[in-house]
């Protein structure tokens, strides 16, 4: 059955920014700083320093007056509008690859017994934190702004011709993960119950462990690799081509959290560089890395039990991931008790 698209307000990241009103500076406060941080810089180049002091009286005077102007009036129709200003044209307006834009990995710094342990452990982990932030206990955790922390869960960029939108879906509708494996993806129905998800894993697994013709979606490359416009125009031709399409995105895009498990181990690696690039572009396959891109998040498994998480930077700063890690290592390290339980529901 189809799940219904849906976007929460409560949950997206404008609704999230504070209420109250961020200040304008004024024009000479502005340039003030941006001549401090020059000099810092370029102090030694006395001749530069004259030509560039020339060249920002005369800003001040002219286009500097325009474009203050220009600000306030955008201002008053925004609580942020720095926030505004960056999500749209530093990450959603472009056009570039995300790999090249906004993607960015961070490998755990530390690994379970199997690679099966690590993809069941992450997802109970996930329904145990999505349940802090559901609940507003998220504050207990951390010391940071806790609004990103909206966009771990059901979160995905959906590609428009000349803008993405950044989309958080309803949280109580999808109770899915899905997992990627050999370019093939599944989707499996969460709780807290270990043993089930545990079987379930492994059976996926198994299933593919002699399928060395499995045939891999081109999604990795359409997702990552290729001009945001050309990924929105695929797109919109696959989902109006057939409804099972539609059905097909819309799961992948609404789930909880999207997990890429290879069937390679980090000794298969010649470097660190090599294992490197693989955790953030996910390989030089012609046919596609094993990957969705647009989700903000993804766990990326290896079969020796070490982890990857490649996060996108317009819904996720640099400072999630650490707060991630440490919050997954935590629950692990609190004991198997804390995650199993078969009378909680995986919500």
């Amino acid at each position: 059955m189809e799940k219904k698209l849906e976007k929460n307000p409560k949950q997206t990241i404008f609704s999230l920014l504070t209420t109250r009103k961020l200040p304008v500076p004024a024009l000479k406060d502005t340039l003030r700083k941006l001549k401090n941080r020059i000099r810092a810089v370029g102090s030694n180049n006395k001749e530069k320093m004259e030509e560039f002091d020339k060249a920002l009286d005369e800003f001040s005077k002219n286009q500097g007056i325009i474009l203050q102007s220009r600000l306030l009036l955008s201002a008053k129709n925004t609580n942020n509008w720095l926030y505004d200003y960056q999500l749209d044209h530093d990450f959603l307006k472009k056009r570039d690859p995300l790999i090249c834009q906004s993607s960015y990995y961070t490998l755990m710094n530390f690994k379970f017994k199997t690679c099966t342990e690590a993809v069941v452990k992450l997802i109970l982990s996930q329904i145990f934190l999505k349940n802090n932030v559901v609940n507003n206990n998220i504050k207990e955790l951390t010391k940071l702004d806790t609004y990103q922390y909206f966009f771990l869960f059901h979160t995905c960029r959906i590609p428009y011709k000349n803008l993405d939108e950044l989309i958080t879906f309803e949280y109580n509708q999808n109770k899915h993960v899905i997992l990627l494996y050999k370019g093939v993806f599944w989707m499996i129905n969460v709780s807290f119950d270990y043993n089930v998800i545990y079987q379930q894993i492994e059976y996926i697994l198994m299933l593919n462990v002699s399928d060395k013709k499995s045939t891999r979606h081109i999604f990795g490359k359409l997702t990552g690799f290729e001009d945001r416009n050309n990924w929105a125009d695929f797109r919109h031709k696959f989902i109006n081509f057939s409804p099972k399409n539609k059905i097909f995105i819309d799961y992948i895009e609404q789930s909880l959290i999207l997990i890429c498990i290879e069937d390679k181990k980090s000794t298969d690696f010649i470097s660190i560089s090599d294992f490197s690039k693989y955790c953030w572009f996910g390989g030089d396959d012609e046919e596609g890395p094993n990957r969705y891109f647009d989700k903000v998040v993804q766990y990326v498994c290896f079969q020796d039990g070490y982890v990857a998480i490649n996060f996108d930077n317009s819904a996720l700063d640099f400072s999630m991931s650490f707060e991630v890690i440490k919050f997954i290592k935590d629950i692990c390290e609190k004991g198997d008790g804390l995650l199993i339980d078969e009378n909680k529901d995986g919500n």
